[in-house]
């Protein structure tokens, strides 16, 4: 909090008073990103997944499990702390990632993703 006092400080003397608008930049990214986590959605439906969220304007990804290339789990050193994992479900026509989930549930989506891909009769193309 000091060194980020002391940088404003010294930017108000170098560029004058229009460099405190650097130091909003901070609370107002870390309020978008808030707002956009907590608007966040995600589902498995008997053949699909998709995410969605929104902050100004909806964004909605959705793709078929069925067409599952690649599914992934992972988990970085601070998810693995918490219990949380990501997924990662990778076709032809793109990728879904759905980010600090339960690993459980984690888990519980790439094995229904390769049992859907690994019973489903429909030709692939």
């Amino acid at each position: 909090m000091f060194v980020a006092a002391a940088l404003v400080a010294a930017a108000w003397f170098a560029v004058g008073p229009w460099s405190m608008l650097a130091a909003l930049v901070v609370p107002i990214q870390w309020w978008a990103a808030r707002r956009r986590w907590r608007l966040r959605r995600w589902g498995v439906a008997e053949d699909r997944i998709a995410e969605s969220y929104r902050f100004v304007s909806r964004h909605t990804a959705e793709l078929p499990l069925f067409k599952t290339q690649v599914v992934s789990v992972s988990q970085s050193f601070f998810e693995r702390r918490k219990g949380l994992a990501t997924v990662e479900v990778r076709t032809a026509e793109g990728l879904l990632r759905v980010p600090l989930i339960d690993e459980a549930d984690a888990a519980a989506v790439r094995d229904r993703a390769l049992h859907i891909v690994a019973t489903d009769r429909r030709r692939f193309l």
